[in-house]
């Protein structure tokens, strides 16, 4: 009976999967008519270069050489460089919500209530200097989960309370963004990813993009139609088109009209320090930072183990291998000497 039941769903998972891809060659503007040949290109750079289905799309690969695609790191080997770098387990435990928000409670500036621990005059002492806030579960990866919530929308907030207990996450303050990030959209934080790594107790500042969401949309995800734009780390400009998840580039935004080609990030330097400073009393070392860009400064929306490093390698921003194993054997080499300084003591 268990073999049946575990052969159904690795049939029900291959179908799923099946319909997915089918789902995103429709996106990238394919049809019926190219669904095989993407397939069979997808199966054959899966073999070769050990891909996932979203780096296909995300990445490219169905229009770049084999010479272009040697030159990006794969989701794979993005989550082999964060777990040679980090330990596994307290990597998992700094994504939850709960523990950045402990870790970072001054970089982040602002309200927070945990559901966990909330009682319902927290909750009504909240909602009375929040009355629009976002519920983020604690633990959740691309967006899942997060979801304003306007307490002008509920009768009673006894019950809203009730409901919230129910799910384990936190209540967060509403971040004003510059004025500049809300000409990019208006209905989305926009936020910068921040990549940084510690070696021998330096911060490097290793690659950065801006994330724009789209009209009616609360988050800025790309995994939620967004757009990311590759940021020059040393002078704070975007550097070529913006591009969504499926490859489609744009110079400007496609509901608010502002240019994205040489967009300046406002307070970038403030952005680089924030970065910085948290990165050197974070548990782990390498990091993707998500930063909001405030009208005087800046705050830190949270930061991400084994970070999503396609979003730097599109739009401009150009494959990564070689430059992040140039990174891993340095820390390596860096942590052996230290290894061989401890046991010397």
């Amino acid at each position: 009976m268990k073999k049946i039941i575990y052969n159904f769903k690795v049939l029900k998972d291959f179908i799923i999967a099946l319909a997915t891809f089918a789902s995103m060659v429709k996106k990238i503007g394919g049809n019926v008519f190219s669904y095989f040949p993407h397939l069979f290109r997808y199966l054959k750079d899966r073999k070769t270069y050990n891909i996932k289905m979203i780096d296909y799309f995300e990445l490219t690969y169905y229009k770049k050489t084999k010479a272009e695609k040697e030159e990006y790191l794969n989701s794979n080997e993005q989550r082999d460089f964060a777990y040679a770098i980090d330990d596994v387990k307290c990597g998992i435990d700094f994504t939850f919500k709960s523990t950045l928000y402990s870790l970072f409670k001054k970089q982040m500036g602002r309200s927070q209530l945990f559901t966990g621990s909330m009682t319902k005059d927290d909750f009504l002492n909240f909602v009375k200097e929040n009355n629009i806030f976002m519920f983020k579960p604690d633990y959740s990866w691309c967006g899942e989960g997060i979801r304003k919530i306007d307490v002008n929308n509920y009768a009673d907030l006894h019950t809203l309370y009730d409901e919230l207990k129910c799910e384990v996450g936190v209540l967060d303050e509403i971040i004003v963004q510059h004025s500049e990030m809300c000409k990019l959209n208006p209905d989305t934080l926009n936020s910068i990813r921040i990549f940084s790594i510690r070696i021998n107790n330096e911060i490097r500042i290793l690659a950065a993009a801006l994330r724009i969401g789209r009209k009616n949309v609360v988050i800025d995800n790309y995994s939620a139609g967004g757009i990311v734009c590759s940021i020059d780390i040393n002078t704070g400009k975007t550097i070529d088109l913006g591009e969504d998840m499926f490859g489609k580039r744009y110079e400007k935004h496609p509901d608010s009209n502002v240019e994205l080609v040489g967009f300046k990030i406002p307070n970038w330097d403030k952005a680089i320090e924030l970065v910085t400073e948290a990165a050197m009393i974070s548990p782990i070392n390498y990091v993707g930072w998500d930063i909001a860009i405030l009208e005087n400064g800046c705050l830190l929306i949270e930061g991400n183990f084994n970070p999503m490093l396609n979003v730097v390698q599109i739009a401009g921003g150009g494959g990564k291998k070689k430059a992040f194993e140039k990174i891993l054997q340095e820390y390596k080499e860096t942590q052996k000497i230290q290894e061989i300084k401890q046991s010397t003591v």
